[in-house]
């Protein structure tokens, strides 16, 4: 249904801003890159900088989504690249491995 909705726009034209929310924003920026989209990570301190320079502390998804465009248009940005994605998988491996000694050794 997203990619659906997505396949109206142009990929050249489509930016794909994601903050950094740990293993639940890796998702979907390998889904994304997965799909040739254009993916860029944000961290969350420089939302959370342009969201505090705003008069409203509000948190919504629309006021998210206007603060991570912000981020990208301000803060600038470096596409994912596959190397990245690889990183990702790799970090994901080394913290389920790291769950698994501690299980073990528990």
């Amino acid at each position: 249904m997203l990619l659906k909705h997505l396949e109206s726009y142009s990929k050249e034209e489509l930016l794909i801003g994601l903050e950094s929310t740990a293993h639940y924003g890796e998702v979907f920026a390998q889904f994304f890159f997965k799909h040739d989209f254009k993916v860029v990570i944000i961290n969350p301190l420089q939302t959370s900088a342009i969201r505090k320079a705003g008069i409203r502390k509000t948190k919504t998804d629309k006021i998210n989504s206007f603060i991570i465009s912000k981020s990208l248009i301000f803060n600038g940005y470096r596409l994912l690249e596959k190397k990245d994605i690889k990183l990702l998988a790799l970090k994901s491996l080394a913290k389920s491995r790291r769950k698994l000694i501690k299980q073990r050794t528990s």
